[in-house]
Formats: C-alpha cells, sequence, structure tokens
C-alpha cells in the first residue's frame, strides 16, 4: 500500500488515542445530558472550520465519577459530504481521575467498535488529500516567523506526565482500499486488534492484531518492544490470503482475467527503533496451485506450490539470504502462429513507453551509483515442470511436451560463478539432460552441455514433411551438443545420432522448402549397422546481432545432406570402407563404339555398392561436350564432311547405353529397377561445356 496511506493509518490510530484522552479530559467537566446537543450542534456550526468536511456524532456519555467515557456513531464524511469516509459505532474507554493529580494519564480501557475507513487512491492523489492540506494550512500558519516562539536562552525540558494506556482493543472494524485506475478493491474485514499495555514513558509493550481479509485470509501480527533498549520484535502471519487481489496489477502488462491461488507468509522481524534500517527479517512463503487465464479461458500457466525460506533479509546490510527456493508443478503452454507470432503476444498488454531519454548526466550517475543488493541462493530446485508446445507454421501441426523438467542448483551467487543443472523428458521417450556453469552477470564467458538421448525420430514427421516433402515413418535419435563461450566467441562441438531411420517416399502434392532427396541422403549416411553419425560444429560472435545458433546448426546439418546427394563417393567412402577415388567418373570419347574396360571397372565399383545398399538405384549418365568435341576436329584438319552431326553422336551415346542395360542385367543380374541408362538429348550437346565422360551415381526412387 502506498507510504502515503500506511503514514494515515498510523496517524488516525494515534489519532483515536489522544481524542480519547482528550474528549476524557473534556467531557469530565461537562453535565453528561448536555453533551450531546451542545456536541452536535458545535460540530453543526464549525466542522469545516475544524476539519473541512462535514462531521456528524451520535449519543455522548460521561461518568465523571468512575472516569468512564463513551461516543457513538460518529462520522466523517468524503469531500461530496454525503458518503462515508471514516467513522465508527462506538468508541469507549475509562481514565482513571485520581492518576492526573500524580500527573499521569492512566488509561485503564480504550474500546473501539465497527470503525470503517474507506481510502481510495486516483493516480497521485487520494480522497484524504483535502484533509490533509487543511491542517497543513494551519501548520504553515503556525510556523509563521511572527508565530513562533522565543527559544532564546531556553533549555528543553522533558515532561514529567507519564502516559500509560492498557486493555486497547479494536473489534469488527473495516478497512477498505480501492484504486479507481487500476478499477481494484481490497477490504480488511473483521479487523481485530488487542494491545494489553503500553507504557510511554518505560514499560514494554506487547501488540496483538488479526486482520480478515473480506474474500478470504487472515492477517496476524504479534510484536514486542523493549523501550529501555528501543528493541523490538514481531512476528507476521498471512493465512489463506487469494492471489485474485493482484488481478489488477497482472492486468496493466498480462491479458489476464481469473486469477486463482493461495498465499501463506511467515515472517519474524527484529530491529531497533534507532535506525528502522537496522533489522533482519526470516521466515517464509508458500503459494500455492496458482493459475492464470484469458478472457477466452485459455490457460497462461499455472503452478502447484512455491516455496521461499528466507533466512535473513537484512537492509542496513543490503543483503538477502534465501535458504530455499522451490517451484514444484509449473506448467505453460507455448504456441507458435501461422503468421510466427505466439500466444505470448496475445497475451502481453501494450503500455506506451513513458520513461524518459537519458541525459549524459544520468548515464554519468548510474555509473557512479553505489553498489545494489547482494543475493544468496542456497539452494534452487525446480521440480515436476511441463512445456506444452504447438507450432501451427508446418503443413501439419506439430505437437510434442517437455514433462518432468529438473532443474537444481546450489550456492548461488550472482557476482560468482554458478554451476546449474537441468534435465526433462521430451516426447513419449526422449531424455535430456545436460548442465550450465558460468556467471549470470557476465553472459560472455560459460559453459553449456547437454545430451538428448532415445528421442523417437518420428515426432519431427511435420518438418521433414515441411522442409523435404518426406514423413520419417521410424527412427531414434540421440544428440550431444558442448558449448564453451570465451569473451562472447563461441565454440560449439555437436553430434547427432540417427538409427534406424526409415523415411517414406515423396508426398505427392508437397511444395517443400528444400529440394533435396531427404530419403536418398539419409540412406546413404547409414552405415552397415543402421546408424547414421553426423558432426555440426558451430562458430560465432554470440554478441554479434545477426548470430543464431539453430540458423548455423540447420545451415551446417543442411550441407551435409546437400554433400551427400551430390558427392555420394565422398559419403560411401566413410560409411561403408570404400575409397572415394575409385569411384571419379571415367574419360569418354564422343565417338567411341563401345565401352572400354576401364568404364565398365567404374560400373563394376557402383554395382558393388547395392550389394550392401540394396535400396539404391544406380544412375548411368552420358556427357559429351559436342562444341568442344567439333573444335577439337577442326584443329585436325578435319574434312567438313567427316565431322559427325549432333544427331550422329547422339545415336552412338544410345547405343552404348543399351550396351550398358545389356551388361548389367545380363552379367551383374541386376534387376531393371536397379539401375537407369541416360544420355544428354541431342538439344542438350551444344550447351554442355563440361568434360566428356561417363558419370555413375546412385539415387533412392523417391
Amino acid at each position: 500500500m502506498n507510504r502515503i496511506l500506511k503514514k494515515t493509518c498510523i496517524g488516525l490510530a494515534a489519532g483515536l488515542i489522544v481524542l480519547a484522552v482528550l474528549a476524557a479530559l473534556a467531557l469530565w467537566l461537562v453535565p453528561t445530558r448536555m453533551l450531546t446537543p451542545i456536541a452536535q450542534r458545535y460540530l453543526a456550526r464549525h466542522d469545516k472550520e475544524l476539519l473541512g468536511r462535514h462531521v456528524t456524532v451520535g449519543d455522548l456519555y460521561l461518568n465523571p465519577y468512575k472516569g468512564d467515557f463513551a461516543v457513538h456513531r460518529l462520522k466523517i464524511a468524503e469531500a461530496d459530504d454525503t458518503t462515508r469516509f471514516f467513522g465508527f459505532n462506538e468508541l469507549s474507554g475509562q481514565i482513571r481521575p485520581g492518576a492526573l493529580l500524580k500527573k499521569q494519564i492512566h488509561l485503564t480501557r480504550l474500546y473501539l467498535d465497527a470503525m470503517e475507513l474507506t481510502v481510495i487512491q486516483n493516480g497521485e492523489s487520494f480522497n484524504f488529500d483535502d484533509i490533509v492540506q487543511h491542517f497543513a494550512a494551519d501548520t504553515l500558519q503556525a510556523d509563521a516567523p511572527g508565530n513562533l516562539p522565543d527559544t532564546a536562552n531556553t533549555t528543553e525540558e522533558k515532561s514529567p506526565w507519564r502516559i500509560l494506556l492498557q486493555d486497547m482493543s479494536i473489534n469488527q472494524s473495516r478497512l477498505a482500499y480501492i484504486d479507481s485506475l487500476l478499477n481494484s478493491r481490497w477490504d480488511l474485514e473483521n479487523i481485530t486488534l488487542h494491545i494489553p499495555e503500553i507504557d510511554l514513558s518505560h514499560v514494554n509493550p506487547d501488540v496483538g492484531l488479526e486482520l480478515e481479509f473480506a474474500d478470504g485470509g487472515t492477517l496476524q501480527l504479534a510484536g514486542a518492544y523493549k523501550t529501555s533498549e528501543q528493541q523490538y520484535t514481531a512476528d507476521v502471519t498471512l493465512q489463506h490470503f487469494p492471489l485474485s487481489h493482484i488481478k489488477p496489477y497482472l492486468q496493466k502488462a498480462v491479458n489476464v482475467s481469473e486469477v486463482a491461488g493461495r498465499l501463506k507468509v511467515a515472517l519474524h522481524v527484529e530491529g531497533s527503533t534507532a535506525d528502522l534500517m537496522d533489522c533482519t527479517v526470516s521466515g517464509r512463503a508458500d503459494i500455492a496451485q496458482l493459475a492464470l487465464t484469458t478472457p477466452s479461458e485459455e490457460p497462461i500457466m499455472s503452478l502447484d506450490t512455491v516455496g521461499i525460506v528466507l533466512q535473513s533479509l537484512q537492509p542496513l546490510r543490503q543483503t538477502v539470504t534465501l535458504d530455499d527456493i522451490y517451484i514444484g508443478g509449473f506448467t505453460f503452454p507455448y504456441e507458435l502462429m501461422a503468421d510466427s507470432t505466439t500466444n505470448i503476444d496475445r497475451w502481453l498488454v501494450e503500455a506506451p513507453d513513458e520513461s524518459p531519454e537519458k541525459t549524459p548526466a544520468d548515464a554519468v550517475a548510474d555509473t557512479a551509483a553505489p553498489k545494489g543488493w547482494q543475493l544468496t541462493v542456497n539452494r534452487f530446485s525446480f521440480e515436476n515442470g511441463r512445456v506444452n508446445y504447438i507450432d501451427h507454421t508446418l503443413t501439419e501441426t506439430f505437437r510434442t511436451a517437455a514433462r518432468d523438467i529438473a532443474i537444481t542448483a546450489e550456492d548461488i551467487h550472482p557476482e560468482a560463478k554458478n554451476a546449474v543443472s537441468f534435465g526433462m523428458r521430451i516426447d513419449r521417450s526422449g531424455l535430456l539432460q545436460g548442465s550450465w556453469t558460468g556467471n549470470i552477470q557476465d553472459m560472455s564467458n560459460m559453459q553449456l552441455n547437454a545430451r538428448l538421448t532415445n528421442l523417437d525420430l518420428t515426432m519431427f514427421s511435420p518438418y521433414a514433411l515441411a522442409m523435404f516433402g518426406n514423413r520419417l515413418s521410424a527412427g531414434q535419435l540421440s544428440f550431444k551438443t558442448t558449448n564453451t563461450i570465451t569473451n562472447n566467441q563461441l565454440l560449439g562441438e555437436n553430434r547427432l545420432d540417427i538409427f534406424a531411420a526409415e523415411v517414406g517416399g515423396k508426398e505427392p502434392g508437397t511444395e517443400p522448402a528444400y529440394n533435396i532427396p531427404l530419403k536418398t541422403a539419409l540412406y546413404l549416411l547409414t552405415d552397415l549397422r543402421g546408424n547414421i553419425g553426423m558432426d555440426l560444429p558451430v562458430r560465432g560472435d554470440i554478441s554479434s546481432p545477426t548470430f543464431s545458433y539453430r540458423k548455423i546448426l540447420w545451415r551446417t546439418f543442411l550441407n551435409v545432406l546437400i554433400k551427400a546427394v551430390t558427392s555420394p563417393a565422398a559419403i560411401l567412402s566413410n560409411t561403408i570402407g570404400l575409397s572415394g577415388d575409385q569411384f571419379n567418373p571415367a574419360p569418354l570419347v564422343p565417338m567411341q563404339d563401345t565401352l572400354t574396360a576401364r568404364q565398365y571397372r567404374i560400373v563394376d565399383r557402383w554395382a558393388g555398392i547395392l550389394r550392401q545398399k540394396p535400396d539404391l538405384c544406380l544412375f548411368i549418365t552420358q556427357k559429351v561436350n559436342y562444341n568442344a568435341y567439333v573444335a577439337s576436329l577442326r584443329e585436325q584438319d578435319t574434312n567438313a564432311s567427316d565431322i559427325p552431326t549432333p544427331d550422329a553422336v547422339h545415336a552412338l551415346m544410345q547405343r552404348r547405353d543399351q550396351q550398358l542395360r545389356t551388361y548389367l542385367s545380363e552379367k551383374l543380374q541386376l534387376q531393371p529397377s536397379q539401375f537407369s541408362c541416360t544420355s544428354y538429348p541431342v538439344d542438350s550437346l551444344s550447351t554442355y561445356a563440361g568434360d566428356d565422360v561417363l558419370e555413375v551415381s546412385v539415387l533412392m526412387q523417391e
């Protein structure tokens, strides 16, 4: 609550005590039967002069012999002179008349019943500002130079009066706080306060307070004060406080309609009134069943349990030590929409940036600012977390969940190196475990290691379909990453292992983002044991605005796939132990009648791959640079009539294709579905500018 509001409440409480004492003294001098009409007439004429507000009072009672007094049905109106601002049903008490002769004000009883106070805040203004200004004007007038007392040659004397207050009680009272801008209302109902005794001279008072909130929850306060030592202790207990009270404050940033949950707080405070900053606070706070919901009943987040154990908070030393922070049962949904926005974007409330621009003087002041609070967390644990992830940007919606999320850390110091361990289960079977080491105030130097095992490859089918046009029908995935960042320079080593992958054919009607034959690439990358291993290094400056770990990793992965289908010999040399040089294209003479022994050896080697990779298909292509061939003949002074036409060259190429088909089917016993022999079309002979070669490769029928 606002600091002004707190001071006002304290001032009202002190004012009630003084009012009771002065009323008892004044009323003692007036006959009881005359008090009520006199007071009513006086207030009717002078209430605005005294308080600036309309004031009414009911019955007044005084027994001058016993010192009993009572004021009934007091009401102070708002500035509109109608609505109640403050009032009570009864203020009564007893003062010992004989103690006055001994220079003692001894109240043996003070009782306040059904007190009501409504505080309304509208931005920076309150509904009692006019009262404060009314008394402030009187104070300024009294402090004018002509009205100041002559304090020269005077010495301060301590008052010989002793003030003893006993058996002070507040019963069934109510305090309401309304924030008009936020449309927020807090009601403290059934306020009960009992103070056994306060001796303002030297006795140590004890205080007891119990408040009940209108929507549930109680606040209890017990305190003791040692006057001689100026030391106090206080215990504050908040039970079953509904977190719905914070909804108006959350709505300034989040589009939330419902806030569920309960708060429990138990604090112990020890300190000195000589310096209010010299105190020590300890205790704990617990939140149960917190849940936030949007107006469309969309869940924002939920928490089963939050527990914070405060070991020590010392404002004078600016230190906070949390013995334990526990978060359990956290659930959060994250959705990526088709327009690349997220569900978080829908929840957030846009607020205008009202912060002023910093001047150079402000910048200097910031650098010269004193060191802030020091925080230490002995233990941190996050358990049983869950994040539901949905991606709507794909042709088919991708859904997965990170379950059993756990994060643990000990001896956390923001200015020192800290170690954090984490783990979670992804989808149905994947297990992710990792660790982070670094300083949270210096992210330019840190270490991050993680290992993902036994993840079902088929969960990525929506991505494979969108990127390559294929579905993933089987397989397991493991991923290991080691990242070291030194002065913002990242050295990342990543190892991707895929086991027993099965890829479906190209889906008809799809328009994949990449024209890469995924089925062929993964099949070529698979070793004799059915495994695929990829090293995916990542390098870069993490401070660069263009740096993206995900993009670098994805680009490296794509390059491996492209290399597999464009240079299969190099990939096969690693996966099945063959030499890549043995699979280079064989030179070709455009007008040769038959294939040479060297050319047949190249075909034999590629055909041998099919014995270990039976799902592959041989693709044999003859490439002839007709223009270069004609130019070489003319350099040899060949007659124009002897230069073969493109049709003649193409006819020989087709004859060699037939020779290859016969060789592959009859001698090598390959099925027609296992090979394809083609030549460049006759129209392409004049546009091809490469070497004359017989090129053999392998692909899968996608």
